[in-house]
Order: C-alpha cells, then structure tokens, then sequence
C-alpha cells in the first residue's frame, strides 16, 4: 500500500478515537483546516508531519507509516491515542482543575464499577 494512504488511514483511526477534529488539532498542535486538508486528501501527510503527529501522541516512530496488520494490537497499547488527547487537554488544566477533575473521574469510575478504580495517587 502507498505510504501516502497508509499514513491518512492511520491519521483518520486517530482522529476518529477523539470528540472531535477540533479537539484532536488542538492537542497535535495543527489548524483544525490543516487537518481537514489532510482528512480530506488535499494534502498529503508528509514525513515531518508524520512524526510530529507520533511524537506529540507519543506513538512509536514510523506508527502512521504501518497497515493495520502491522499495528501493535490496542490491548498491548501502553495508552490508547484517545487517552493520549485526553491527557494532553488534562495536562493543560491548572492543578486546582485537575484535582476536580480527578475527583470527577474517581467518582464516575466508583459509579460504573461499583467501586474506586481511577486513584492514581
């Protein structure tokens, strides 16, 4: 398969992991245009591109360069590219923020599972 389609599959999995392509920009650090040209084919997701996008999601280097078979399966995945946007959009929270945020976390997960699995410390 040519890089070129490889790369925008891989981008799309990626994008369509987070709430939106906003959000997803945003924590890639792009113009939500920019990777709407990307998504949409009009611009090809160059090498630099491309590991800019894995550095900053923290994907192994050349991750957008595999097919699907060649992915590392999601559940030896140290962190899901989601969890990764997600963490970043934490991260950029003020630690009184993410304190609440924490708490909110720790009390859905009490509610789904019936207790407290989301104490990180």
């Amino acid at each position: 398969m040519e890089i070129t389609l490889t790369r925008l599959q891989n981008l799309k999995l990626l994008v369509s992991e987070c709430h939106s392509q906003q959000s997803f920009a945003d924590s890639v650090g792009l113009s939500v245009q920019y990777l709407n040209q990307l998504l949409m084919g009009h611009r090809n997701i160059g090498e630099k591109t491309a590991r800019k996008l894995e550095r900053t999601l923290r994907l192994e280097s050349g991750w957008l360069d595999r097919g699907a078979i060649e992915q590392q399966p999601a559940a030896c995945a140290e962190l899901s590219p989601r969890a990764v946007v997600v963490g970043r959009m934490f991260d950029r929270l003020s630690p009184d923020k993410q304190d609440a945020m924490q708490k909110v976390i720790a009390a859905l997960a009490q509610s789904v599972d019936g207790h407290d699995q989301a104490d990180c410390g």
